[in-house]
């Protein structure tokens, strides 16, 4: 199983060492790879390029950087750890979603392409229409932004995944209570399905790793199973997702996974089971009106046989006659 971080920040202009420290931190901790992710709050340009710094030769834009994992003891262990770039999008003008509503040449030199909305109506087009791989929920905001669980439901059904980070739980922020209460809101809209967890923070000491987000997804009311799903095949699907955005076709995996019984499921499974059940006794039902109806008929055709029997022997009976 492969651990990822899909929300690694980083500015433009920021000191290269300080986005090198930061992968560094993440695969000691025990991550696969890690998604640097640039935020954009106007369109870019045609043909304007953001580049991952050269000054971090271990982390290029090709996605096909090492770095080197480190053990408790220190001793390095040959373990590759992937990195991509990625394009966060701040949506804030109902003009801008031109910028994601079509293959935009200047989006395909991103890995993955996430969004948020500053408004509901913002939010539904995300969901609904808009090319993104992401729809990042900021639950660290005092008023965020939610639309209505079928419209948040279609954007899964669209291959779009919902990330929430879990940055608001290991800083000191007065906001960690209401983001505990939206997250909750928003896994019970989605009933867990379609969300991941991401770190975003840009401290590398409160980096956490991939056991320790497991269990800080259980605040947020992801179950001990979708916690883990959360932060390793989920993403896979994510890049797969950006994957086929670039060049508008997608790359289908199939996996086995276990089956994950949801409450409409076991409700389905309830209901086929009560309407055999009374099936079973409609049937039994006729079948007993049928034997008691074919009964009373063999009895009504003895009855009728043995009357004629008697009348006729009496008919056969010999009279002597006296002359």
């Amino acid at each position: 199983m492969k651990y990822w971080d899909l929300f690694v920040p980083y500015e433009r202009g920021e000191p290269p060492e300080n986005l090198r420290e930061r992968l560094q931190q993440l695969a000691d901790l025990g991550y696969d790879g890690a998604a640097v992710t640039m935020v954009a709050k106007e369109p870019l340009a045609s043909g304007e390029v953001w580049e991952i710094p050269d000054a971090a030769p271990d982390c290029n834009s090709s996605g096909g950087g090492l770095v080197m994992h480190r053990d408790a003891a220190g001793r390095v262990r040959n373990r590759p750890f992937k990195v991509l770039k990625r394009l966060h999008f701040v949506l804030s003008k109902p003009a801008d979603a031109n910028f994601l509503s079509e293959n935009q040449p200047s989006l395909n030199q991103f890995d993955l392409v996430s969004a948020e909305a500053t408004s509901d109506k913002l939010l539904s087009q995300l969901c609904l229409t808009l090319m993104v791989d992401v729809i990042v929920l900021p639950v660290w905001r005092e008023h965020v932004m939610l639309c209505k669980a079928p419209t948040m439901q279609a954007a899964v059904g669209r291959g779009i995944v919902f990330e929430l980070h879990y940055a608001p739980l290991v800083q000191a922020s007065d906001a960690r209570r209401s983001a505990i209460s939206t997250a909750q809101r928003i896994t019970r809209a989605l009933r867990g399905v379609g969300i991941s967890v991401a770190g975003g923070l840009p401290d590398p000491l409160l980096l956490r790793a991939p056991d320790d987000v497991a269990s800080l997804c259980r605040l947020y009311s992801i179950g001990s199973d979708q916690s883990k799903h959360a932060i390793s095949s989920l993403c896979e699907r994510i890049i797969d997702h950006g994957e086929g955005r670039k060049g508008f076709r997608f790359a289908l995996k199939v996996r086995r996974v276990a089956p994950c019984e949801t409450p409409d499921a076991r409700d389905n499974q309830r209901k086929a089971k009560r309407a055999r059940a009374k099936s079973a006794a409609a049937d039994e039902n006729r079948a007993t009106s049928k034997r008691s109806r074919s009964g009373t008929h063999d009895d009504t055709q003895e009855t009728a046989r043995v009357q004629a029997a008697s009348v006729h022997e009496e008919d056969d009976e010999f009279i002597p006659l006296d002359f």
